[in-house]
């Protein structure tokens, strides 16, 4: 007892000097209140909605771009290129509500298991930190150069940082539990798994603002182009690939995630493999 009470006095005094810790407890706990579970889900499904009409509307733009292209440079071939574009997108949102719902399915069947807090709390700190930083370089950058698509950037990273720290706060949304037995290996294999967990999550959010921002990038470039800027052709064709990309982020997500799951798995039987030959040497004997 005795070589107890100067640590315990020791650490008594270390406490008061922590007062980063303090308050960093307090915002934690301010934030997982103002931004709670149930306001994270009600944003998803905005976003996934938004997502799903943003294709509907992308479909409409894109027909109406191939027409004005046709006319603005006399080609029958933009005509069709625009009518192809309609039944492509169709494909996509099909592809995209599908595999939404299946990514969702994925993260409940795929438990995962961390030894403490302590990692979550400091990722999610670090992770919204770095995106107020972003947030605010795309002010200056933005207003610097007069390029309003950096400030946009910025303010994603931030809207992500936000996302991804109501996640490190409640980890249940991503099926991982807090045990205070797993080793060193177990501890390395659920920090994996929740970085792969986190992107599976945020993939849907990617998906309805990559579309809401290539909706309002392809109106934007239509109307510079019925005001005769034949430059803003190349702007269109990078809005429309970026409508691409975010329909078929699901369908990706999804494949990568089993693949990388599958890598884990090994890696799980390959940490319980002297567990299990030990257990095996004691039945034999």
């Amino acid at each position: 007892m005795d070589h107890q009470e100067p640590n315990e006095r020791a650490h008594e005094t270390a406490e008061q000097f922590l007062i980063s810790v303090k308050y960093g407890d307090q915002f934690m706990a301010f934030y997982r209140q103002l931004f709670s579970v149930g306001r994270f889900e009600r944003v998803e499904a905005v976003l996934i909605q938004a997502g799903h009409i943003g294709l509907l509307a992308v479909a409409a733009l894109g027909l109406l771009a191939g027409i004005l292209i046709a006319i603005k440079t006399n080609t029958l071939s933009n005509l069709l290129y625009g009518f192809g574009w309609v039944p492509l997108v169709l494909v996509l949102q099909y592809v995209a509500a599908k595999f939404v719902l299946a990514g969702r399915v994925l993260l409940r069947t795929s438990p995962g298991e961390l030894s403490s807090r302590a990692f979550l709390d400091c990722i999610g700190m670090i992770g919204f930190l770095l995106g107020v930083v972003f947030f605010i370089l795309g002010i200056f950058n933005g207003i610097h150069g007069e390029n309003w698509a950096i400030f946009a950037l910025g303010a994603g990273l931030l809207a992500v940082a936000c996302f991804f720290l109501v996640l490190t706060l409640n980890p249940a949304m991503l099926n991982i539990a807090i045990r205070d037995y797993s080793n060193a290996g177990e501890e390395a294999i659920g920090i994996l798994t929740f970085f792969m967990k986190v992107f599976l999550r945020l993939v849907p959010l990617a998906y309805g603002m990559g579309l809401m921002v290539a909706t309002i990038l392809i109106a934007v470039s239509e109307v510079q182009i019925l005001r005769g800027r034949i430059g803003d052709f190349m702007e269109l064709g990078g809005a429309l690939f970026l409508t691409i990309y975010a329909a078929l982020l699901p369908f990706v997500a999804y494949l990568f995630f089993v693949l990388y799951y599958l890598g884990i798995d090994v890696l799980r039987a390959i940490l319980s493999l002297p567990r299990k030959l030990d257990e095996l040497n004691r039945n034999k004997l």
